[in-house]
C-alpha cells in the first residue's frame, strides 16, 4: 500500500508522519493485507489561521483499490491526531460496507443457485 502524505497550512513533522503512517496500516488488514497498487492519499491541513479553538484541523483519505471506486473520508477536529483517527475509521467503515455487499451478492446468487437445483430433483 502506497502513501502520499501532504498538508495545507501545518508542517510535515517526522512524528506527525510516523503517527499517520501507524494509524493507516490498519487499512492493511481490511483491504486484503500487501494489496499490490493500493494508493492512499493522506491531506491534512489546518482550516483558519486566526481561530484558536473549534474545529481547525482537517484531515482527509482517499483510498484507491484497484478494480474498485474511489473511497473517501474526511473528518474535521479541533486535535489533527483526532482528526487522522476519526477520518481511518470512517474509511474502515466504507471498506467493510463494501465487503458486505460483495458477500450478500455471493450468497444470493448461490442460494438462488441451490434453489434451482433443488427444483429439478
Amino acid at each position: 500500500m502506497n502513501t502520499t502524505i501532504k498538508t495545507t497550512g501545518i508542517s510535515l513533522t517526522p512524528s506527525l508522519e510516523q503517527y499517520t503512517r501507524y494509524k493507516l496500516a490498519k487499512l492493511l488488514k481490511f483491504i486484503g493485507g500487501d494489496k499490490e497498487g493500493s494508493l492512499v492519499e493522506v491531506e491534512l491541513a489546518k482550516t483558519t489561521d486566526h481561530h484558536k479553538h473549534g474545529e481547525i484541523y482537517r484531515s482527509e483519505l482517499n483510498l484507491q483499490i484497484p478494480g474498485q471506486e474511489l473511497m473517501r473520508a474526511e473528518a474535521t477536529d479541533y486535535d489533527l491526531y483526532v482528526s487522522i483517527v476519526i477520518a481511518r475509521d470512517e474509511l474502515i467503515r466504507q471498506i467493510k460496507g463494501v465487503q458486505d455487499k460483495k458477500q450478500t451478492v455471493f450468497r444470493k446468487s448461490a442460494r438462488r443457485l441451490k434453489d434451482s437445483l433443488r427444483f429439478w430433483k
